[in-house]
């Protein structure tokens, strides 16, 4: 199974909605990815601060683009030594637990 199609935005209520038909601007048209967290006590029910929980969600809206970047480096990166062969390494590992 893949995931929701990016972009993913973030609401200003704090929700991430992933977007089914993404040239259609309405909410009918989204999928929630993660529903808003917007007190205190919603927060640590989840574990955490409100902040960190905030966060979480701008981390999330960017998932999709930040694969695709991740994505786009692997694919066009020389390695040129030790350390460009393990970032290399580190970021297909990344894109594989992502995928």
């Amino acid at each position: 199974m893949s995931h929701t199609p990016g972009p993913w935005e973030l609401s200003a209520q704090g929700s991430v909605y992933g977007s089914i038909e993404p040239q259609r601007h309405s909410l009918y048209y989204r999928k929630l990815i993660r529903p808003a967290i917007q007190t205190k006590r919603q927060a640590a029910e989840y574990g955490g601060t409100l902040a960190e929980q905030t966060a979480n969600a701008r981390l999330i809206a960017a998932a999709p683009e930040l694969l695709t970047a991740l994505e786009d480096l692997a694919a066009g990166f020389s390695v040129n030594s030790q350390a460009d062969e393990i970032a290399i390494k580190n970021a297909r590992a990344a894109i594989a637990k992502a995928t």
